[in-house]
């Protein structure tokens, strides 16, 4: 069986961490203004191939990722979200058996900036509607078809933290494929973490996502 193309990873790590605006009179994305002790806290928060399990356990591989800072704002639709200045942003991406998993830690420049951006972005009223339009029609783009989206609990986080339930189907594939995503917020900084694979192995799929954002949560540094 064909391994599933990323696709909802990316889309859910564009959507709900930084968004840099592609054209200057589109929709203004978070302002970037990278430094050298935040992107230092960032990559301290990214995920290790120590998380995910023991090195006589499955092979792991780890893929070059950079940060996602360059997709359009979709969500919140036109907003102007350059007052929200990020100054740290690292990724990482690990291809092991029938899942993937993605981590990017995005830190800001105040606390208050933070509690904004995911007011906007994630927990307002209307952010789970935009979030199925936004990824239907960018999947649409490629032949892909969202089947559902909705939240999952991650109360056992203690920290400001969402959970995110994408299925879809892919091009090609004849199963259908899953998405766990979990955005955690605490102090200046956000992590969203997404582990992606074949729905029928979703069992793991949610244990591995919830651990990976566990450990990540308590590496904050900033």
């Amino acid at each position: 069986m064909n391994r599933p193309r990323p696709v909802v990873a990316a889309l859910v790590v564009g959507l709900v961490a930084t968004a840099v605006a592609v054209a200057a009179d589109g929709p203004r994305g978070e302002t970037i203004r990278l430094n050298p002790s935040d992107q230092a806290s960032a990559r301290a928060a990214t995920l290790r191939r120590s998380d995910l399990g023991p090195e006589s356990g499955p092979p792991w591989k780890k893929v070059p990722a950079k940060p996602i800072l360059s997709a359009p704002v979709d969500c919140p639709a036109g907003a102007d979200m350059s007052r929200f200045v990020v100054t740290g942003a690292a990724r990482t991406r690990w291809l092991g058996g029938i899942i993937e998993v993605d981590s990017q830690t995005d830190v800001f420049e105040t606390s208050r900036m933070l509690r904004g951006e995911l007011q906007k972005r994630v927990a307002s009223p209307h952010a789970l509607a935009c979030l199925r339009l936004s990824l239907s029609g960018s999947l649409a783009e490629q032949g892909d078809t969202l089947v559902s989206l909705g939240r999952i609990s991650v109360r056992h986080l203690g920290a400001p933290a969402f959970g995110l339930r994408a299925v879809t189907l892919e091009r090609g594939l004849p199963d259908l494929l899953l998405t766990e995503a979990i955005v955690i917020g605490r102090s200046r900084t956000v992590i969203v973490v997404t582990v992606n694979g074949f729905v029928q192995d979703e069992a793991e799929i949610l244990a591995t996502a919830r651990n990976c954002a566990r450990i990540v949560a308590g590496r904050i540094q900033a």
